[in-house]
């Protein structure tokens, strides 16, 4: 699926769910909100709506609600904290670190190490899931998809379902 207006494009993929968002330089320092302010600036992405800068997520998303019913909602956090997060099968490893891996010739131009975070997190949150190895597949597949924007040809492997 893809989407264009107003210097905006978002293409979303149904199967993995994996969705990119591209904005037109024109927007560069003019935005606010869920992803962030646009100005290359790490440390005022969780400016609130009243301008105020926060550390705590929830408290940072919940000032960007909307809606006629957005004073009822109540933030709730499903991030469930864990000492360590583990690759417990190896896949991770396999595709998004190891110098064999076929997604090696992306690793100068895509730094891997977010997903690899992403990835270790997934698992561990699905470590006691029938579908564990499948929740590194949206970490495998977000890296393919960047990879591709950067002009890297890679394709997801069939232990994605792709």
């Amino acid at each position: 699926m893809l989407f264009r207006s107003r210097g905006f494009q978002i293409q979303c993929s149904h199967s993995p769910s994996v969705c990119s968002i591209s904005v037109s330089g024109w927007y560069f320092g003019k935005l606010a909100g869920l992803l962030g302010t646009y100005d290359n600036e790490p440390s005022n992405d969780f400016r609130r709506s009243d301008g105020r800068i926060v550390h705590d997520v929830a408290a940072f998303a919940y000032s960007w609600r909307a809606g006629s019913n957005s004073g009822q909602c109540r933030p709730k956090s499903y991030v469930r904290e864990f000492s360590e997060y583990q690759d417990l099968d190896g896949i991770c490893k396999e595709y998004l670190t190891n110098i064999n891996s076929p997604f090696r010739p992306c690793f100068n131009e895509v730094p891997p190490q977010p997903f690899i975070d992403m990835c270790k997190y997934d698992v561990t949150a699905n470590r006691n899931s029938v579908y564990r190895q499948d929740s590194a597949c949206t970490a495998i597949n977000a890296y393919v998809t960047e990879c591709q924007r950067n002009k890297v040809d890679l394709w997801a492997p069939t232990i994605c379902g792709i």
